[in-house]
């Protein structure tokens, strides 16, 4: 509500995207050059310590991840040009499930939730 950030602790590796999701749990996603690069962690609010979740290991360069409160499922992707994954990832089990993509995009450095949709406050095409 503040948009204050108080430093809690030191993680201990690359973390290379970060996401809450609706029951307040904090993920991490670890990069390449990371100890544990693809993986996903919850993240410990008192002391910033990580507890692995699930290891992804798929794509190469970059990982994002993102919470969608539409379908309670964290959304992730790893990779560049031939090798770019995209994953829904269930909390409740840690179930990861492949989603094509119509097209490799390039590197993806961050993902989010647009509340309004895929076409923004323009509607449906």
């Amino acid at each position: 509500d503040t948009a204050e950030l108080t430093p809690i602790g030191n993680t201990g590796d690359r973390v290379a995207g970060i996401t809450f999701d609706s029951t307040g749990t904090l993920y991490a996603v670890i990069g390449d050059g990371g100890s544990s690069s693809e993986e996903l962690f919850t993240v410990n609010l008192t002391d910033a310590s990580l507890t692995s979740f699930v290891v992804l290991g798929d794509g190469s360069d970059g990982e994002s991840i993102s919470y969608c409160p539409d379908d309670g499922l964290l959304y992730h992707t790893s990779g560049r040009d031939t090798n770019g994954v995209f994953q829904s990832i269930d909390t409740s089990t840690g179930t990861v499930t492949d989603i094509a993509y119509t097209s490799t995009p390039d590197e993806v450095f961050g993902i989010t939730w647009d509340p309004l949709g895929p076409w923004g406050s323009q509607g449906s095409p």
